[in-house]
Protein backbone atom coordinates (compact mmCIF):
# COMPACT_ATOMS: atom_id res chain seq x y z
CA UNK A 1 0.00 0.00 0.00
CA UNK A 2 1.49 3.38 -0.99
CA UNK A 3 2.73 5.53 1.87
CA UNK A 4 2.02 9.24 2.19
CA UNK A 5 5.68 9.90 1.29
CA UNK A 6 5.57 7.76 -1.86
CA UNK A 7 2.30 9.40 -2.92
CA UNK A 8 3.92 12.79 -2.44
CA UNK A 9 6.98 11.80 -4.48
CA UNK A 10 4.80 10.35 -7.25
CA UNK A 11 2.91 13.63 -7.53
CA UNK A 12 6.20 15.54 -7.59
CA UNK A 13 7.67 13.34 -10.33
CA UNK A 14 4.52 13.74 -12.43
CA UNK A 15 5.19 17.49 -12.50
CA UNK A 16 8.51 16.96 -14.28
CA UNK A 17 6.54 17.12 -17.52
CA UNK A 18 5.18 20.61 -16.79
CA UNK A 19 5.62 23.09 -19.64
CA UNK A 20 6.45 25.98 -17.29
CA UNK A 21 10.28 26.19 -16.96
CA UNK A 22 10.03 27.66 -13.46
CA UNK A 23 7.84 24.82 -12.21
CA UNK A 24 10.16 22.27 -13.82
CA UNK A 25 13.24 23.87 -12.22
CA UNK A 26 11.59 23.81 -8.78
CA UNK A 27 10.48 20.18 -9.15
CA UNK A 28 13.86 19.11 -10.55
CA UNK A 29 15.68 20.56 -7.54
CA UNK A 30 13.32 18.83 -5.12
CA UNK A 31 13.69 15.48 -6.87
CA UNK A 32 17.47 15.79 -6.82
CA UNK A 33 17.37 16.48 -3.07
CA UNK A 34 15.32 13.30 -2.60
CA UNK A 35 18.00 11.32 -4.42
CA UNK A 36 17.61 7.57 -4.06
CA UNK A 37 14.15 7.98 -2.55
CA UNK A 38 12.89 9.09 -5.97
CA UNK A 39 14.58 6.38 -8.05
CA UNK A 40 11.74 3.85 -8.10
CA UNK A 41 9.19 6.43 -9.26
CA UNK A 42 11.59 7.91 -11.80
CA UNK A 43 12.00 4.40 -13.23
CA UNK A 44 8.23 4.29 -13.65
CA UNK A 45 8.21 7.75 -15.23
CA UNK A 46 10.66 6.81 -17.98
CA UNK A 47 7.93 4.47 -19.26
CA UNK A 48 5.27 7.23 -19.30
CA UNK A 49 3.38 8.14 -22.46
CA UNK A 50 4.43 11.79 -22.32
CA UNK A 51 7.75 12.28 -24.09
CA UNK A 52 8.83 15.33 -22.05
CA UNK A 53 8.24 13.48 -18.78
CA UNK A 54 10.15 10.43 -20.01
CA UNK A 55 13.14 12.50 -21.12
CA UNK A 56 13.37 14.56 -17.93
CA UNK A 57 12.87 11.54 -15.67
CA UNK A 58 15.64 9.69 -17.50
CA UNK A 59 18.00 12.66 -17.13
CA UNK A 60 17.37 13.05 -13.39
CA UNK A 61 17.63 9.32 -12.78
CA UNK A 62 21.00 9.35 -14.51
CA UNK A 63 22.23 12.23 -12.35
CA UNK A 64 21.03 10.58 -9.13
CA UNK A 65 22.69 7.29 -10.08
CA UNK A 66 25.93 9.06 -10.94
CA UNK A 67 25.91 10.67 -7.50
CA UNK A 68 25.29 7.31 -5.82
CA UNK A 69 28.05 5.61 -7.80
CA UNK A 70 30.48 8.39 -6.94
CA UNK A 71 29.65 8.02 -3.26
CA UNK A 72 30.15 4.24 -3.41
CA UNK A 73 33.49 4.49 -5.23
CA UNK A 74 34.70 7.26 -2.91
CA UNK A 75 34.06 4.98 0.07
CA UNK A 76 35.78 2.06 -1.67
CA UNK A 77 38.78 4.21 -2.56
CA UNK A 78 39.77 4.20 1.12
CA UNK A 79 40.11 0.42 1.17
CA UNK A 80 43.55 -1.18 1.10
CA UNK A 81 44.24 -2.90 -2.22
CA UNK A 82 44.04 -6.32 -0.57
CA UNK A 83 40.54 -5.49 0.68
CA UNK A 84 39.29 -3.66 -2.42
CA UNK A 85 36.02 -5.30 -3.47
CA UNK A 86 36.09 -5.93 -7.22
CA UNK A 87 32.53 -7.25 -7.29
CA UNK A 88 31.08 -4.27 -5.40
CA UNK A 89 32.88 -1.89 -7.75
CA UNK A 90 31.52 -3.64 -10.84
CA UNK A 91 27.99 -3.70 -9.38
CA UNK A 92 28.22 0.07 -8.79
CA UNK A 93 29.33 0.60 -12.39
CA UNK A 94 26.58 -1.63 -13.80
CA UNK A 95 23.97 0.43 -11.94
CA UNK A 96 24.86 3.41 -14.13
CA UNK A 97 22.90 1.65 -16.86
CA UNK A 98 20.48 -0.33 -14.69
CA UNK A 99 19.80 1.70 -11.52
CA UNK A 100 17.55 -0.93 -9.94
CA UNK A 101 20.14 -3.70 -10.30
CA UNK A 102 20.60 -5.71 -7.10
CA UNK A 103 23.95 -7.12 -6.02
CA UNK A 104 22.33 -10.57 -6.12
CA UNK A 105 21.75 -10.27 -9.86
CA UNK A 106 25.52 -10.46 -10.25
CA UNK A 107 26.47 -12.41 -7.14
CA UNK A 108 23.81 -15.10 -7.68
CA UNK A 109 24.98 -16.25 -11.14
CA UNK A 110 28.61 -16.16 -10.00
CA UNK A 111 27.70 -18.31 -6.96
CA UNK A 112 25.88 -20.78 -9.21
CA UNK A 113 28.87 -21.18 -11.52
CA UNK A 114 31.26 -21.61 -8.61
CA UNK A 115 29.03 -24.28 -7.06
CA UNK A 116 28.92 -26.08 -10.39
CA UNK A 117 32.71 -26.22 -10.44
CA UNK A 118 33.35 -26.94 -6.74
CA UNK A 119 32.41 -30.66 -6.68
CA UNK A 120 34.74 -31.32 -9.62
CA UNK A 121 37.87 -29.98 -7.89
CA UNK A 122 38.63 -32.49 -5.10
CA UNK A 123 41.57 -34.62 -6.16
CA UNK A 124 42.58 -32.28 -8.99
CA UNK A 125 46.20 -31.21 -8.91
CA UNK A 126 46.62 -27.48 -8.15
CA UNK A 127 47.39 -25.54 -11.30
CA UNK A 128 46.85 -27.14 -14.71
CA UNK A 129 44.32 -29.79 -13.59
CA UNK A 130 42.20 -27.27 -11.70
CA UNK A 131 42.44 -24.82 -14.60
CA UNK A 132 41.29 -27.53 -17.02
CA UNK A 133 38.17 -28.16 -14.91
CA UNK A 134 37.34 -24.46 -14.59
CA UNK A 135 37.87 -23.90 -18.30
CA UNK A 136 35.72 -26.88 -19.26
CA UNK A 137 32.78 -25.60 -17.24
CA UNK A 138 33.13 -21.96 -18.32
CA UNK A 139 34.05 -22.28 -21.96
CA UNK A 140 32.68 -25.66 -23.02
CA UNK A 141 29.65 -26.33 -20.82
CA UNK A 142 28.49 -22.73 -20.30
CA UNK A 143 30.01 -21.42 -23.54
CA UNK A 144 31.41 -18.13 -22.35
CA UNK A 145 33.11 -16.54 -25.34
CA UNK A 146 34.95 -13.41 -26.36
CA UNK A 147 33.00 -11.01 -28.56
CA UNK A 148 35.18 -9.17 -31.11
CA UNK A 149 32.13 -7.51 -32.66
CA UNK A 150 31.00 -5.64 -29.52
CA UNK A 151 34.24 -4.40 -27.99
CA UNK A 152 32.68 -1.04 -27.18
CA UNK A 153 29.13 -1.93 -26.23
CA UNK A 154 27.51 -1.99 -22.79
CA UNK A 155 26.45 -5.63 -23.12
CA UNK A 156 30.04 -6.85 -23.44
CA UNK A 157 31.41 -4.80 -20.54
CA UNK A 158 28.79 -4.54 -17.78
CA UNK A 159 28.95 -7.63 -15.63
CA UNK A 160 25.24 -8.46 -15.31
CA UNK A 161 24.88 -8.45 -19.11
CA UNK A 162 28.06 -10.50 -19.59
CA UNK A 163 26.70 -13.13 -17.21
CA UNK A 164 23.32 -13.16 -18.97
CA UNK A 165 24.72 -13.37 -22.50
CA UNK A 166 27.94 -15.27 -21.66
CA UNK A 167 29.98 -13.09 -23.97
CA UNK A 168 32.28 -10.20 -23.25
CA UNK A 169 35.51 -8.30 -23.77
CA UNK A 170 38.87 -9.35 -22.27
CA UNK A 171 38.40 -7.12 -19.22
CA UNK A 172 34.91 -8.34 -18.31
CA UNK A 173 35.72 -12.02 -18.93
CA UNK A 174 38.84 -11.83 -16.74
CA UNK A 175 36.69 -10.25 -14.03
CA UNK A 176 34.22 -13.15 -14.26
CA UNK A 177 37.11 -15.64 -14.07
CA UNK A 178 38.61 -14.00 -11.00
CA UNK A 179 35.31 -13.61 -9.13
CA UNK A 180 34.50 -17.29 -9.65
CA UNK A 181 37.95 -18.59 -8.68
CA UNK A 182 37.95 -16.38 -5.58
CA UNK A 183 34.71 -18.01 -4.51
CA UNK A 184 36.50 -21.33 -4.84
CA UNK A 185 39.45 -20.12 -2.76
CA UNK A 186 41.92 -20.56 -5.63
CA UNK A 187 45.00 -18.33 -6.04
CA UNK A 188 44.38 -16.55 -9.35
CA UNK A 189 45.33 -12.96 -10.09
CA UNK A 190 44.54 -10.53 -12.86
CA UNK A 191 47.19 -9.47 -15.36
CA UNK A 192 46.90 -6.25 -17.31
CA UNK A 193 48.72 -5.95 -20.62
CA UNK A 194 48.68 -2.65 -22.53
CA UNK A 195 45.68 -3.74 -24.60
CA UNK A 196 44.56 -7.05 -23.11
CA UNK A 197 43.77 -8.88 -19.86
CA UNK A 198 44.66 -12.33 -18.58
CA UNK A 199 44.36 -14.38 -15.41
CA UNK A 200 47.40 -16.09 -13.91
CA UNK A 201 47.87 -18.96 -11.50
CA UNK A 202 51.05 -19.37 -9.45
CA UNK A 203 54.26 -17.37 -9.69
CA UNK A 204 57.80 -17.60 -10.98
CA UNK A 205 58.60 -20.87 -12.72
CA UNK A 206 55.17 -22.36 -11.92
CA UNK A 207 52.98 -19.61 -13.33
CA UNK A 208 50.28 -20.39 -15.91
CA UNK A 209 48.56 -17.58 -17.80
CA UNK A 210 44.95 -18.03 -18.92
CA UNK A 211 43.19 -16.01 -21.61
CA UNK A 212 39.40 -16.11 -20.94
CA UNK A 213 38.79 -14.06 -24.08
CA UNK A 214 40.24 -16.92 -26.13
CA UNK A 215 38.27 -19.66 -24.42
CA UNK A 216 40.71 -20.21 -21.56
CA UNK A 217 43.77 -20.63 -23.75
CA UNK A 218 46.87 -21.39 -21.66
CA UNK A 219 49.91 -19.18 -22.16
CA UNK A 220 53.45 -18.84 -20.86
CA UNK A 221 55.21 -15.59 -20.07
CA UNK A 222 57.03 -16.05 -23.37
CA UNK A 223 53.67 -16.15 -25.15
CA UNK A 224 52.78 -12.85 -23.49
CA UNK A 225 56.05 -11.31 -24.69
CA UNK A 226 55.34 -12.59 -28.22
CA UNK A 227 51.82 -11.07 -28.08
CA UNK A 228 53.19 -7.69 -27.01
CA UNK A 229 55.90 -7.52 -29.66
CA UNK A 230 53.44 -8.76 -32.30
CA UNK A 231 51.04 -6.00 -31.30
CA UNK A 232 53.76 -3.40 -31.87
CA UNK A 233 54.87 -2.85 -28.26
CA UNK A 234 58.52 -2.69 -27.24
CA UNK A 235 58.64 -5.32 -24.49
CA UNK A 236 59.46 -4.44 -20.92
CA UNK A 237 58.61 -6.28 -17.69
CA UNK A 238 56.17 -3.58 -16.57
CA UNK A 239 53.91 -4.46 -19.52
CA UNK A 240 53.08 -7.80 -17.89
CA UNK A 241 51.78 -6.35 -14.69
CA UNK A 242 49.44 -7.60 -11.97
CA UNK A 243 46.06 -5.88 -12.24
CA UNK A 244 44.68 -5.35 -8.75
CA UNK A 245 40.94 -5.21 -8.13
CA UNK A 246 41.24 -1.43 -7.94
CA UNK A 247 42.98 -1.34 -11.32
CA UNK A 248 40.35 -3.60 -12.90
CA UNK A 249 37.62 -1.23 -11.72
CA UNK A 250 39.56 1.78 -13.01
CA UNK A 251 40.10 0.11 -16.39
CA UNK A 252 36.39 -0.78 -16.53
CA UNK A 253 35.54 2.89 -15.96
CA UNK A 254 37.97 3.93 -18.69
CA UNK A 255 36.45 1.42 -21.10
CA UNK A 256 32.98 2.70 -20.26
CA UNK A 257 34.14 6.27 -20.87
CA UNK A 258 34.96 5.31 -24.46
CA UNK A 259 31.46 3.85 -24.87
CA UNK A 260 29.83 7.02 -23.51
CA UNK A 261 32.00 9.09 -25.84
CA UNK A 262 30.85 6.93 -28.75
CA UNK A 263 27.24 7.71 -27.85
CA UNK A 264 28.07 11.37 -27.15
CA UNK A 265 26.94 11.16 -23.53
CA UNK A 266 29.07 13.99 -22.21
CA UNK A 267 27.49 14.08 -18.76
CA UNK A 268 28.42 10.51 -17.91
CA UNK A 269 31.75 10.63 -19.71
CA UNK A 270 32.79 13.67 -17.66
CA UNK A 271 31.63 12.16 -14.37
CA UNK A 272 33.54 8.94 -15.04
CA UNK A 273 36.73 10.97 -15.44
CA UNK A 274 36.10 12.18 -11.88
CA UNK A 275 35.45 8.62 -10.64
CA UNK A 276 38.79 7.44 -12.05
CA UNK A 277 40.53 10.40 -10.44
CA UNK A 278 38.96 9.56 -7.06
CA UNK A 279 40.25 5.99 -7.19
CA UNK A 280 43.67 6.96 -8.51
CA UNK A 281 44.17 9.86 -6.09
CA UNK A 282 43.46 7.66 -3.08
CA UNK A 283 45.77 5.00 -4.54
CA UNK A 284 48.63 7.48 -5.00
CA UNK A 285 48.15 8.77 -1.44
CA UNK A 286 48.90 5.35 0.02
Amino acid sequence: MPTAKSTEIRALVSLLGDEDPKIYAMVRDQVMRLGSEAKELLLEAIEAKEARLRLRARHLLSRIQLDETEETLAEMANQEDKDFDLEAGLVAIARLEQPNLSAAEIGGPLDDIAERIRPLLPGAKPGPEQIAIINRVLFQDLRFVGNPHELYEFDSLLLHRVLERRTGVPLSLVSVYLLITRRLGLPFRGIGLPSHFLAVWGSGTEEVFIDPYLGGKLLTRGDCVHYLTGAGFYYKDAYINEATSRELVIRTLRHLMVIYSKYQDRLRETRLVKFVDILQTRERAR
